[in-house]
């Protein structure tokens, strides 16, 4: 995975752990959180789970505006990412993005 995709994967994968540390085992002793990445050709999937106690249902219909999920949003959108929310038995994020051709950018020297 080039830089171009790494720095939004990394931004997305740390906003969700650090929301399930947060919120999704407030009645819970022992919770559990999933990390899944994986590429098929060209072509990349991530999911982050937890078996915490799930998500509103505002956050499954997209009707908030809280600072994490813009800035999730923002960031798959960048990856040209389709997203997958589910919070049955937890939460699951799911994102699949093909890999992205970025030219590299040169520096002339001036003489």
């Amino acid at each position: 995975m080039d830089i171009h995709a790494a720095i939004p994967c990394g931004m997305i994968i740390n906003e969700l752990v650090t929301n399930a540390f947060k919120h999704a085992f407030r009645e819970m002793i022992k919770g559990k959180i999933e990390i899944f990445v994986m590429q098929n050709n060209n072509e990349y999937y991530i999911k982050i789970s937890d078996n915490g106690v799930g998500l509103p249902e505002k956050y499954l219909k997209g009707d908030t505006n809280s600072l994490g999920m813009v800035i999730v949003n923002t960031l798959a959108k960048q990856l040209k990412a389709d997203i997958k929310i589910e919070s049955e038995q937890g939460t699951k994020f799911s994102f699949a993005f093909k890999k992205q051709v970025h030219e590299r950018s040169t520096v002339k020297a001036f003489s």
